[in-house]
């Protein structure tokens, strides 16, 4: 076997034993719930850029925040 498709075979084995695998499966979960905050995660965000670091409770606040409607 060459020693690139050794490499390979041997990365693919690691990402199952790692558990990996079950990504594909969680990944429509994810989507839903980064749909589902995104006004929040963008909250987040948007601090983060103006401040770099955010205290927990400053988390909090900006999570707790209400902005209309959906």
């Amino acid at each position: 076997m060459k020693a690139a498709a050794k490499m390979k075979a041997s990365s693919a084995a690691r990402y199952h034993r790692s558990g990996f695998d079950c990504l594909p499966r969680l990944r429509p979960a994810c989507r839903r719930l980064v749909r589902r905050h995104r006004d929040k995660i963008e909250r987040v965000a948007q601090a983060l850029l103006l401040r770099r670091t955010l205290t927990p409770d400053e988390v909090d606040e900006l999570i707790a925040q209400q902005h209309g409607p959906r």
